[in-house]
């Protein structure tokens, strides 16, 4: 979601926000990225994105018809800058171990 290289961007902006949905909960707090899995760093980022999210859900209806316009919300523009920093955040450490 942090960059894209086609205009639209070839996903569906629902999907992305359902994918999201699944993964966290609406009322996320600092336990739903317990230490040692996520750093401090790390969690903070997360919960970040997870306010951001939740401020783009409500600026915009329960299924969105035009991306477009969506994008075009200032919500949108803060939402990928906080999933950038969290990305950035989240790459700093690298790919965890497999084991």
């Amino acid at each position: 979601m942090t960059d894209y290289e086609s205009d639209p961007p070839p996903f569906d902006l629902n999907e992305v926000l359902e994918l999201w949905a699944d993964l966290v909960a609406d009322d996320a707090d600092p336990s739903s990225f317990p230490e040692p899995v996520y750093t401090l760093q790390e969690r903070a980022a997360l919960l970040d994105v997870h306010q951001a999210w939740l401020q783009f859900c409500e600026a915009t209806p329960t299924f969105i018809t035009d991306d477009l316009a969506a994008r075009a919300l200032p919500e949108w523009g803060v939402l990928l800058a906080c999933t950038r920093t969290a990305r950035a955040t989240l790459e700093s450490r690298g790919r965890l171990p497999e084991d």
